[in-house]
């Protein structure tokens, strides 16, 4: 009864002593718009996300209580922290924070704005004074780019609901196919569904923003330099490039010569300074009356290609050196040429794993990459990585749609795109889900049984495939570069040698279950329970006890020894479900692992 009437307290008026306001005031931008202000609630619930799975034992501390109006959560902090309540409302689909109140043991209270909720984390957790600086620029940052993007889309409603609506029409041709794949990589402009940093771009300015982020629809003109072949590292397929690239030009290519894409950003802070002595000997050599027009998918730094006749459809990915989201976006030399490796093997896979056989799973290939010879240098500036557009492993009135655009929703267009897709099919909720969640599972776990390789699945490198009744018929998988390997693992033994960054490519079985619990099972499938569950009343627990049954099927059905099956359930069903705790690990500056109750444990 004590906490009922501080709330009632509360709501009339806030009350925060001089001490606490002093604590944890912050300044915000000097203009401030309702885009800024769904910024800053959406930003509060990826914290609120934080400080409870990424705190030891935390979620063992929280008292919620639910009725037909509000949720309130109250967070026993730890290290005598105190109390955080949290009322919560839900306002078409979308999580709105009425107030979060922190009761300090000392009797303090204090009304929390989001980067005040920061730094009592920061607090808690106790973060040293200089990363504490830097991780509240990041936030500002996302801040002010998140609030960018929810104005946009209010000022462009409209196009937002084409994009929308067009996903779920049939498709005509393989043109239609790529708008809608494009258009689907411009929908989920919030990012990263948990990142507390996932709209962050430090070294961007508001008008580079616009001028290059996807969900501002802009066309980016690359530009383009000649450099000789025996200033370059290559792959060998690079004539499928050069063939390629001389489609675009208007003046022939010498065939000694390789055109080098450079993104403008990169070119102009990057390029010009730190490759001016090459410019100025000739060894760089830039075409400016050329350039290469792209349009840039949800990564940024990968755009899409205009097409050319009689050739595949292709994405280019090239480096950015800012920092977006939690990295620098260069290209390292693993980025650039472990997925042509990796490409190489899926002809031998498809012969073994039966998903990649009946097309119900299918990997995206890269083609060929090149980078600027300099000793020494690890994430080359002046690089690019060719890659077949997923379009290119499309049927026939098929719908290829970016996994994050799926559960994506906002106030103006509250009804996920999932949501649509299910309505449109006819079938019940629960039968979709069952042949959802069945697409989702049978690739990846397939591919790590009988290989050991352990996909990135998130929902920027993941998309979904519906047929003509919308339906899911297939799951597709882009970035092989960014996959992990067990070092153990039978199918490497004699390869190794061949990929690059080999202690970030093969890592001990622990830490390789640990990427594949991450990415498939908390950001994928939890993602997908979390939107549907709530969309359709499904209780979460029933839809986990769905992928816990469908998981233990896929793994009996692979011919793989029983120890390899037993290990791999060992783990995956355990008390605990590792994920990456994002806000401590950049804190840390170092991948982390984090264990939080697992929903398929002790489910029958």
């Amino acid at each position: 009864m004590w906490f009922r009437n501080t709330l009632i307290i509360y709501l009339k008026k806030p009350i925060m002593n001089n001490s606490a306001q002093q604590l944890y005031s912050t300044v915000l931008p000097q203009t401030e718009t309702v885009g800024y202000a769904q910024a800053c609630q959406e930003v509060m619930q990826r914290l609120l996300y934080a400080l409870i799975n990424e705190s030891s034992d935390q979620r063992q501390r929280i008292l919620t209580t639910v009725n037909d109006q509000f949720k309130v959560r109250r967070i026993v902090l730890p290290s005598n922290g105190g109390v955080l309540t949290c009322i919560e409302a839900n306002d078409k689909n979308i999580t709105v924070y009425l107030s979060v109140v922190l009761l300090r043991n000392d009797g303090d209270l204090t009304e929390l704005n989001v980067m005040a909720l920061l730094n009592c984390i920061l607090e808690l957790w106790k973060t040293d004074d200089a990363c504490s600086e830097k991780i509240r620029a990041e936030i500002n940052n996302c801040l002010d780019h998140l609030a960018m993007a929810f104005d946009h889309e209010a000022e462009h409603t409209d196009q937002v609901s084409h994009y929308i609506k067009a996903s779920i029409l049939a498709k005509q041709s393989v043109f239609q196919q790529r708008e809608t794949l494009l258009n689907s990589e411009i929908i989920p402009f919030k990012g990263h569904p948990i990142h507390v940093c996932a709209k962050t771009k430090m070294g961007f300015s508001r008008q580079d923003v616009l001028a290059y982020s996807p969900e501002f629809s802009p066309k980016v003109n690359l530009q383009l330099l000649a450099i000789h072949r025996s200033h370059l590292v290559h792959s060998d397929e690079i004539d499928i490039w050069t063939k390629y690239s001389a489609e675009l030009l208007s003046h022939k290519q010498a065939e000694d010569y390789i055109i080098m894409p450079v993104h403008p950003w990169q070119y102009e802070h990057v390029i010009s300074k730190v490759y001016k002595a090459h410019i100025d000997s000739g060894v760089l050599f830039k075409l400016d009356d050329e350039a290469m027009e792209v349009l840039p998918t949800l990564s940024m730094r990968t755009a899409l290609l205009p097409a050319t006749p009689n050739q595949p459809f292709y994405h280019i990915k090239v480096p950015i050196n800012v920092q977006a989201t939690s990295v620098k976006r260069s290209l390292t030399l693993r980025d650039l040429y472990n997925g042509i490796e990796f490409s190489k093997r899926i002809p031998a896979m498809v012969q073994r794993i039966p998903s990649l056989a009946n097309k119900s799973g299918r990997m995206i290939g890269d083609v060929c990459a090149a980078h600027f010879k300099i000793q020494g240098e690890t994430n080359p500036g002046l690089s690019f990585l060719l890659r077949n557009d997923p379009i290119n492993y499309c049927l026939p009135e098929e719908t290829m749609i970016v996994a994050a655009a799926l559960t994506h929703c906002t106030k103006l267009h509250p009804i996920p795109l999932l949501c649509q897709f299910i309505d449109q099919s006819k079938l019940s909720a629960e039968i979709y889900l069952d042949r959802l969640i069945e697409t989702l599972l049978v690739m990846p776990l397939e591919v790590f049984l009988y290989e050991g390789i352990a996909l990135d699945l998130h929902g920027q490198n993941t998309m979904i495939v519906f047929d003509e009744s919308h339906q899911v018929c297939a799951l597709a998988y882009r970035d092989l570069g960014s996959v992990q390997v067990v070092d153990i693992s039978p199918s490497f033994n004699e390869q190794k040698h061949l990929f690059y960054g080999q202690a970030s490519t093969f890592m001990n079985y622990k830490d390789t279950v640990s990427e594949l619990m991450h990415t498939l099972f908390n950001n994928l499938i939890g993602g997908i329970i979390s939107c549907t569950a709530s969309a359709y009343a499904i209780p979460e627990q029933q839809i986990w006890r769905k992928v816990k049954a469908t998981s233990m099927r896929i793994i009996q059905s692979c011919k793989v020894p029983d120890q390899v099956k037993n290990d791999f359930c060992e783990m995956l069903f355990s008390p605990s479900l590792m994920i990456k705790p994002l806000l401590k690990m950049r804190i840390a500056e170092k991948t982390l692992y984090q264990a939080i109750p697992n929903p398929m444990f002790n489910i029958n």
